[in-house]
C-alpha cells in the first residue's frame, strides 16, 4: 500500500488489459497462453457492449448463436484455468495512465468502495470499446432496453442484417446514415423498410448538398422506404416478440425487427489520448497493423495497444479477437 492507502503493485505485470468485454478477455487469455503475467481491469460487465448482445451469429461452431453474456462467462472460465498468470480486478475504473520508465503506471478507483488502485505494467492493451446512442422514447432512455435485450433492436447491419430477411423493419434515425442503413437492409431481402426520425425532419442538421439530399430522397422513394417524421410516443409488443411503435398523433406501426442508425454516444478513447494517441474525425483511436496506438505524427507509442471497437474495426467481435492476437503477440515478441 502507498502512504494514502492506495494499492501498489511492486512487480509490474507484463500486460495490463483495460476492459473486460469479450475482446479484452480474449487478449488476456492470449497473453496467459504466451506465459505472460496479465491483469484485467474491468469497469463492470454491464458496461461491456458485448455483454448486451442477445446472440452472436458469427461465432464458428455455435449453430444457433451465442449470447454476449455466455461469451464473457466462458472466457472468464477459460481464463481461470490460468489463474497463476491471469488475474482480474472487477469494478475498477481506470482514470489515469502514464508512462513510467519503459512501462506504464495505471491509476483507478474501485467504484463500489471508492478505494484507489495503482498498477504497473510493461505493456497496456486498451479494449475500452464504444457506447451506442439509444433511441429516446418519450424522453426516456430505458424504454428501448427490453426490446434490445430481446433482439428486437440491432445496432449493426453487418452483424444482424441477415435477420431482416422477409421481415418488416424499422430504422431509427434522421441522418444520411439512417437513409443508407435503410437501403442496406433491403440488400438482405427485407419485406418492408421504414425510417423513423422520432420528431426530426429527415437529414436535419446534416451537411448535405441539395443534390445529395434530393438523390437520397429519390432512392428512398424508389425503394418504397417510408419516412415517418412524427415523434414516437411509446412502444409496445415486447411480450409478443415484436416492436410496436405508437406515434404522437396516435398512429400505430408494427415491425418484426429494427436497427439503430444513431451512431455512437461515446468512443472510449480517453486513455489513449492521455498518452498522446491520435484519433480520426469520429474519435476512433488510430493504430498500425499490430494495433499499436499511433501518435499525431503517425509514430507507434511503444507498448500501448488499442483493440476492438475503439479502433474502428467494423464493430465486429471476431475482428476484435484478431486485434487481440496481433497486439499481444507483437508485445510478446517485441517488448516482453
Amino acid at each position: 500500500m502507498t502512504s494514502d492507502g492506495r494499492q501498489m503493485e511492486e512487480t509490474p505485470y507484463d500486460v495490463a488489459v483495460v476492459g473486460g468485454g469479450p475482446v479484452g478477455l480474449y487478449a488476456a487469455l492470449r497473453a496467459a497462453l504466451l506465459n505472460l503475467r496479465v491483469h484485467v481491469l474491468d469497469k463492470g460487465r454491464k458496461w461491456s457492449r458485448g455483454f448486451h448482445v442477445p446472440s452472436y451469429h458469427n461465432f464458428p461452431t455455435y449453430l444457433e448463436g451465442i449470447s454476449g453474456k455466455e461469451v464473457i462467462s466462458k472466457l472468464r472460465s477459460q481464463l481461470a484455468l490460468h489463474r497463476d498468470l491471469a488475474t482480474i480486478d472487477d469494478f475498477v475504473i481506470v482514470e489515469r495512465i502514464r508512462k513510467n520508465g519503459k512501462g506504464f503506471r495505471l491509476e483507478g478507483t474501485h467504484h463500489p468502495t471508492g478505494s484507489k488502485r495503482q498498477y504497473a505494467s510493461k505493456a497496456v492493451v486498451l479494449a475500452t470499446g464504444v457506447v451506442d446512442k439509444q433511441p429516446m422514447i418519450g424522453g426516456k432512455l430505458e424504454t428501448i432496453f427490453p426490446y434490445a435485450n430481446k433482439g428486437l433492436i440491432c445496432y449493426c447491419e453487418i452483424c444482424d442484417g441477415h435477420l431482416a430477411r422477409g421481415k418488416d423493419v424499422a430504422v431509427f434515425g434522421s441522418s444520411r446514415k439512417a437513409a443508407l442503413t435503410a437501403l442496406d437492409i433491403l440488400y438482405f431481402d427485407a419485406r418492408n423498410v421504414s425510417v423513423l426520425t422520432n420528431g426530426k425532419e429527415i437529414f436535419e442538421g446534416e451537411k448535405l448538398s441539395p443534390k445529395d439530399r434530393r438523390g437520397l430522397l429519390s432512392k428512398l422513394s424508389s425503394k418504397n422506404i417510408g419516412v415517418f417524421t412524427e415523434e414516437i410516443a411509446s412502444l409496445f409488443g415486447v411480450e409478443e416478440n415484436f416492436l410496436g411503435v405508437k406515434l404522437l398523433g396516435g398512429r400505430e406501426l408494427r415491425f418484426d425487427i429494427s436497427f439503430s442508425a444513431l451512431g455512437m454516444y461515446k468512443i472510449n478513447n480517453d486513455l489513449a489520448v492521455m498518452l498522446g494517441g491520435a484519433t480520426d474525425e469520429e474519435g476512433y483511436v488510430l493504430v498500425d497493423d499490430d494495433c499499436r496506438v499511433l501518435d499525431a505524427k503517425g509514430k507507434p507509442i511503444t507498448g500501448l495497444y488499442a483493440i476492438g471497437d475503439v479502433n474502428q474495426n467494423w464493430n465486429q467481435v471476431m475482428a476484435g479477437f484478431g486485434d487481440a492476437d496481433r497486439a499481444v503477440i507483437h508485445a510478446w515478441s517485441a517488448y516482453l
